[in-house]
C-alpha cells in the first residue's frame, strides 16, 4: 500500500545552545545547594544573598552574592562571556 503523503523537499532548521548544567558556582567553587563561601566565612552575620541562587538567560547559575560582586566590574557571564541577564532567583532550602 502506497503512502498518502510524499515528501518532495525538506528544509531543516536547527537552534542550539551550550547545555551546561552545573551544580557548582564557578565563582566561589562551592556547591549551589550550599551557602556561598563568602556567606560561610561570615557565619551568621553573612548576608542572605549567600543563600540564594541566581540563574542567567545563558543557563548558567551562581550564588547571588557571588554574581553581584562579579557584576560590579563587568556585565557578562563568567563562563560564556555573554551579557548577563538574570531570569530567575531561588532561595536555597
Amino acid at each position: 500500500m502506497e503512502g498518502i503523503f510524499e515528501i518532495k523537499k525538506a528544509s531543516l532548521y536547527c537552534f542550539w545552545t551550550w547545555d551546561f548544567n552545573s551544580n557548582i558556582c564557578s565563582i566561589c567553587r562551592n556547591f549551589l545547594q550550599e551557602p556561598s563561601i563568602n556567606y560561610q566565612a561570615l557565619g551568621e552575620s553573612g548576608h542572605e544573598d549567600g543563600l540564594t541562587i541566581c540563574f542567567g538567560a545563558c543557563n548558567h547559575a551562581y550564588h547571588f552574592d557571588c554574581i553581584q560582586k562579579w557584576l560590579k566590574t563587568r556585565n557578562n557571564c563568567p563562563l560564556c562571556n555573554s551579557e548577563w541577564d538574570t531570569i530567575k532567583i531561588e532561595h536555597i532550602l
